[in-house]
This record gives C-alpha cells, sequence and structure tokens, in this order.
C-alpha cells in the first residue's frame, strides 16, 4: 500500500487569493467545525461537514457529499480540527486530488464571513430546473432593484459613487446586475421545455423581485440600506452592502449545486445538469463579490 499524501498548509492570505482564482467545481472547501459556529460566521461557498460526522463516514466506507477527486480544503476554528480532517482524508485513500488545512481557521481568516446558513428554501429544490431558474430570475430582479434605488439616490444627491475612483459605483453595478439577469435568463430558455419563452423584457416585468439574491427579503438589510442610501461614507457602505448581497448570492448557489448530487428522483443527467447550471451561476456571483472587493482595495489606498 502507498503511504498517503503529505497533508499541505494554507496560509488564509493564499486561500483567498486561491478561492478567487479558481473555479467553482475544481475544489470543495469544507467546514468542520459544529452547526453553531458555522451559523455565527463562515467562509462564503463553504460545506459544513462537522468532523465527527466526517469521521464517520470515513470509517462507515459510507458516500462522502462531495466529489473526493477534487482540490478539498479543510478549515475549523483555529486549524486543529482541520488537520485531523485533512490526516483522516489521506489517510482513507479514498481522494484523489489535493487535501489542505487552513492554518490558523476562522481566527486567521481576514476575507467576508457569513452569518446563518444558506437558504436553500428561495430555491425550490424539488421543483423542474425552470421553475428554480425563474426563482433565481426574481432574486436578480430584487438585485436589480436595489441597485437601481442605491443608483438613483446617489444622482438625485449629485454624487453618484462619490469618494470611489473610475466611474460612478452604484451605475456599474446597475449595469452588472441587468447583464447578469440576462445571463440567467439565457440558461432558463434552455431549459424552457415546450412551447416559445417570452422574451427577457415581458418575463422580467412578470419577476416578483421581492427576495434578494441569496435568500434574503430586503427589510433584512435594513442597517445597510439605510447607510448606503445616506452616502454618508462615499461608496464604503455601497460595497459593504453589495459585498453582502453577492456572496449570500455565492452560498445558496454553491449549496444547490452540492444538493444536486443527494436529491431524489434526479436521473444522473439531470442532476449533472442541475449542479453545472449552479456552479456556473455561484462562479458569477463570485466574480461580482471580486469586483467589489477590487473596489474596496482601491478605496483603501485612495
Amino acid at each position: 500500500m502507498h503511504a498517503p499524501a503529505p497533508m499541505g498548509h494554507m496560509t488564509a492570505e493564499a486561500l483567498q487569493q486561491y478561492l478567487a482564482t479558481h473555479r467553482e467545481g475544481s475544489y470543495e472547501l469544507v467546514d468542520v467545525r459544529q452547526p453553531v459556529e458555522f451559523r455565527h460566521g463562515h467562509i462564503p461557498g463553504a460545506h459544513l461537514l462537522p468532523l465527527p460526522e466526517f469521521v464517520h463516514l470515513l470509517e462507515t466506507g459510507a458516500a462522502l457529499p462531495f466529489p473526493a477527486d477534487r482540490t478539498i480544503i479543510f478549515y475549523c476554528h483555529s486549524g486543529n480540527r482541520s488537520r485531523v480532517a485533512a490526516r483522516q482524508m489521506l489517510a482513507s485513500n479514498r481522494g484523489g486530488g489535493a487535501v489542505y488545512s487552513l492554518d490558523g481557521g476562522m481566527l486567521a481568516w481576514t476575507g467576508t464571513a457569513l452569518e446563518g446558513i444558506p437558504r436553500l428554501e428561495a430555491l425550490p429544490l424539488h421543483a423542474p430546473l425552470k421553475t428554480m431558474l425563474l426563482a433565481a430570475l426574481d432574486m436578480e430582479k430584487a438585485a436589480l432593484t436595489l441597485y437601481t434605488a442605491l443608483d438613483t439616490e446617489a444622482r438625485r444627491a449629485g454624487r453618484p459613487g462619490e469618494g470611489c475612483q473610475a466611474d460612478p459605483l452604484t451605475a456599474q453595478l446597475v449595469d452588472m446586475e441587468s447583464a447578469h439577469a440576462r445571463q440567467v435568463y439565457q440558461v432558463l430558455v434552455g431549459q424552457w421545455g415546450e412551447g416559445s419563452p417570452p422574451d427577457f423584457e415581458t418575463l422580467f416585468k412578470k419577476a416578483g423581485g421581492d427576495v434578494l439574491e441569496g435568500g434574503r427579503k430586503l427589510d433584512e438589510l435594513a442597517p445597510w440600506v439605510a447607510k448606503a442610501m445616506a452616502l454618508e461614507d462615499g461608496c464604503l457602505s455601497v460595497i459593504e452592502l453589495g459585498l453582502e448581497v453577492e456572496y449570500a448570492a455565492h452560498d445558496l448557489y454553491r449549496a444547490v449545486a452540492r444538493q444536486a448530487r443527494t436529491l431524489p428522483g434526479l436521473s444522473e443527467a439531470d442532476a449533472a445538469a442541475m449542479e453545472t447550471i449552479f456552479l456556473d451561476l455561484a462562479q458569477q456571483e463570485k466574480q461580482h463579490a471580486r469586483f467589489l472587493l477590487e473596489r474596496l482595495e482601491r478605496l483603501a489606498v485612495a
């Protein structure tokens, strides 16, 4: 028997760079803390799998809830549990990709951390893909409505994106979200089935738009919205609000893609299609968040 491959170590800075440069679906980020810890703050897109449950799956030979052939990055509170998880994974010889532990865990993490758990109820998981994508389009409309309101207020105040370099941030967010809504629509067209789908404008006008990307209602973000609307700190509050919205969407779509492998009644082809579609959507949301982080970095040196 071959000796297990050595465990890799990853710093928080290296993990941020890794997540920014690798596509969704090429790796698995696994949080081995307890659910209460996860709810208090987790790295966007992470899969919650408490260490005792993970070890039990390995010991019993049960199926893992993620593809073992991908790069796997474990993290926990301080790095102790994630090292145990990584070593156990390597010793099991069940993985085909590299295995890492985040040095210092969440104590060392300086990137965005989301509270709560992904709100899977925002998308009807047991419904056809068409229905799920219609719900996603509803959320895109809510985000676009939010960003449009911010842009309108900025223009009314005569300072669109004040404090930001280059083009006005609020207008950029409107353009970004509008383009993304059309991307979701194009995916929806491919899953429409019988009959011809309405054109984008007609369908988007009928969309509900009362729940934001990530499944959050607008009133839940009221503190961020009020501060961003006031524009008292230039575009800092706008960036913070945008990061909350975009990372919540990324977290949700990543969780939905993961569910595709476990939903009963799905054919292998349908499960693969669902996983691919929502991994792509998660990737797009991550790119939106990256855009906002870059604007934040520019603020820091301005």
